[in-house]
């Protein structure tokens, strides 16, 4: 089936992936919307159906390409809500390690953890415990010493009552602590100090705060990568205040927008911030070319 023009003009095959990138509105995902057949539907449902064929009941379509913007109905696999949920979640953790075979770990409410992070965090741990004079107890404690081998005697023990059972604690133990945190060496429950003082962040200058949002196209578009605004346009907050992402990109790169001006997208894509393709209209001007557009 042929492609109607109306949808054609909404989207630019992109020949490197093969994507064909919709340049139109798009939901707070990035995904794209139209109004077909008198509703809003997602853009992609909407080139499936024409092209390929109806989407069986309780199947949802699923971006191989990993392009939500993505129409083409060639990168679209139609598989259960479990199967779709599956291949949207990562196989790597935020440190880079593979969440597969043994390296992957179940918690108790369901959720992965990666064991290379956890002995990682315990190596460190130690680390620090060694730097303030602990080592790691070769045994758990017993009646007379505990797990670091102090003495339990008058002196060097400390009670505490909790929820009806009397705990002890070595003193010993709780000062080498107190000379890593300093804050949290009376209390009873396990402490984990950092091993590293972290390394104070530098604030990015409003240019590299910008351009770290902004994904570059062969097409010659700049796709914000930001939050989007139910209208498709992006959003960047400036102090306490937000503005949009285009409006933005004008300003750092052309300069101040005139008076009673609108930022017009030549290109027509609302998620655009590339100053080439923005011009400041009039708002009359601007109503124009949206008419234009629409009926062309």
């Amino acid at each position: 089936m042929e492609i109607p023009s109306r949808l054609a003009q909404k989207f630019i095959p992109e020949p490197n992936s093969g994507c064909w990138l919709w340049v139109a509105a798009k939901s707070t995902f990035g995904y794209g919307r139209i109004r077909y057949d008198g509703r809003q539907q997602q853009a992609h449902r909407v080139l499936y159906e024409l092209l390929v064929g109806t989407i069986p009941t309780g199947l949802f379509l699923d971006h191989r390409c990993r392009q939500p913007a993505c129409v083409n109905p060639s990168h679209l696999e139609a598989v259960t809500h479990l199967e779709n949920v599956r291949r949207s979640l990562r196989n790597i953790c935020i440190r880079g390690h593979s969440l597969t075979g043994d390296n992957l770990a179940t918690k108790r409410s369901g959720g992965r953890r990666c064991r290379s992070c956890d002995r990682e965090a315990k190596r460190l741990q130690w680390a620090e415990w060694r730097r303030v004079g602990l080592r790691r107890p070769r045994k758990r404690g017993n009646a007379l010493q505990c797990g670091h081998g102090h003495i339990f005697d008058e002196k060097n023990t400390r009670l505490y009552s909790y929820r009806g059972r009397l705990l002890r604690f070595c003193r010993a133990c709780e000062r080498a602590k107190s000379r890593a945190l300093p804050r949290l060496s009376q209390t009873p429950y396990r402490v984990r100090p950092l091993a590293v003082k972290p390394i104070p962040r530098t604030r990015p200058t409003p240019m590299e705060r910008f351009e770290a949002k902004v994904r570059r196209l062969t097409v010659g578009c700049w796709e914000w990568q930001g939050v989007v605004e139910r209208g498709g346009y992006g959003i960047i907050s400036i102090g306490r205040t937000s503005t949009t992402a285009h409006r933005r990109a004008y300003s750092l790169y052309i300069g101040a927008i005139p008076c009673g001006h609108h930022i017009d997208h030549i290109c027509c894509n609302r998620r655009c911030v590339n100053p080439a393709h923005l011009e400041a209209v009039t708002q009359g001007e601007n109503n124009r070319r949206i008419a234009a557009r629409r009926v062309g």
